[in-house]
C-alpha cells in the first residue's frame, strides 16, 4: 500500500538561504513568502544555469504560496480554476501520443525556442485512502500547473503525469498500476524523454533547446530521472520530491514501488548539473530525510 499524496504539513517558516551539498548540489528549506522576496530583490541577478537567479527565487516564492495554500484538501473548483488559469495565461492544452501513452500539455512560445521551462505534475489523486486506488490520478490541486501559469519565461511546457486530465482506467494504456508501483516505470520514463524531444522538434529542426526541468513531488523524481538521461538539460529544481524512493518506501513502511526506477542510483551522474531541491522543515509526507543519499552522493 501506498499512502495518498497531502499537502498537509508541508510549509514552513524559516529559509536558510546558505545553500546545502556541494558540486552544484543544493538543498533549501522552506521559507515565509516574505523572506524570499525581500531577498530576492536585494540580491543581483545571478545566473543559474541559463535561468536568472532573481528568477530561480521567484519560482521559489511561487512554490511556497502554492503549497501552503494547497495545506487545506482542494474541491473541483481549485482544479478548474488552474485550467482556466493556465488557458488565460496563454498556455495552450494539447494532448501528445508518447509511446503507449497520451500525455496531457501546456505550452506556450516553443517555436524557435533555445530554452525551454519544463513543469513535471505531482503523483496527483493517485490513492482515496492508504488501501484503496483512485479510479483517476488527475490532481485535485495540480501545483506543477499554477507554477507553469506563473512563470514570467517565453518559452514554458507543463507535462502532467500519465493518464491524468482525462485518463483514468477506462482511457488506452491506463493502468492503475503506472499512478502506484509502476508511477516511475522505465515505460514512464521513456515516454517523457519522449515528449522533451517533441518539445525540440517544435521548436525547430535548427534551433539547439536547452531545458530547465522544475518537477514537483513525483514529478520531481521523474525530473530526477530525465535528467540523468539527456545531455540538453541546463539546470534541475524539485519541490518536496522523493529523489530515494527506496528511503522514502522504507520510512513510511510501504510496500517498495517494485516496477519504478529510483532517481538515487545514480544519482553521481548528476553531479556537473546546477541543481536545487526545495525541502519542506515540516514535510511529513516527504521529509528532508529521505533525501540524505541523494544529496550526498
Amino acid at each position: 500500500s501506498v499512502r495518498p499524496e497531502s499537502a498537509s504539513s508541508r510549509c514552513s517558516a524559516l529559509l536558510n538561504l546558505a545553500p546545502k551539498g556541494s558540486a552544484g548540489v543544493t538543498s533549501w528549506r522552506v521559507a515565509s513568502t516574505a523572506t524570499l522576496s525581500r531577498r530576492a530583490a536585494s540580491r543581483p541577478c545571478i545566473n543559474f544555469g541559463g535561468i536568472a537567479r532573481t528568477r530561480l527565487l521567484g519560482l521559489l516564492g511561487a512554490a511556497l504560496i502554492l503549497s501552503c495554500s494547497a495545506c487545506a484538501v482542494p474541491d473541483r473548483g481549485v482544479l478548474d480554476e488552474a485550467v482556466a488559469a493556465a488557458a488565460n495565461g496563454g498556455l495552450l492544452r494539447e494532448d501528445i501520443t508518447l509511446g503507449r501513452f497520451q500525455i496531457a500539455s501546456w505550452h506556450r512560445g516553443l517555436p524557435g525556442a533555445r530554452h525551454i521551462t519544463v513543469y513535471l505534475e505531482g503523483d496527483g489523486h493517485a490513492w482515496i485512502s492508504r488501501r484503496r486506488l483512485s479510479d483517476d490520478p488527475t490532481p485535485r490541486d495540480p501545483l506543477a500547473l499554477r507554477l507553469a501559469t506563473k512563470d514570467p519565461g517565453s518559452a514554458v511546457l507543463y507535462l502532467a503525469r500519465p493518464c491524468q486530465f482525462g485518463g483514468g482506467p477506462a482511457a488506452p494504456s491506463c493502468d492503475a498500476r503506472y499512478w502506484s508501483s509502476h508511477r516511475y516505470a522505465p515505460e514512464v520514463l521513456a515516454a517523457f524523454v519522449a515528449a522533451l524531444d517533441w518539445a525540440a522538434l517544435q521548436a525547430g529542426p535548427k534551433v539547439k533547446v536547452r531545458f530547465g526541468l522544475v518537477g514537483y513531488s513525483g514529478g520531481g523524481a521523474l525530473a530526477a530521472l530525465l535528467a540523468q538521461q539527456r545531455d540538453d538539460i541546463a539546470w534541475l529544481l524539485t519541490i518536496a520530491a522523493n529523489l530515494d524512493v527506496h528511503a522514502w518506501t522504507s520510512h513510511h513502511r510501504l510496500s517498495r514501488l517494485s516496477g519504478s526506477l529510483d532517481p538515487v542510483v545514480h544519482a553521481q551522474g548528476l553531479r556537473g548539473l546546477p541543481q536545487q531541491h526545495l525541502i519542506g522543515d515540516r514535510d511529513e509526507l516527504v521529509p528532508a530525510l529521505t533525501r540524505a543519499r541523494f544529496l550526498a552522493a
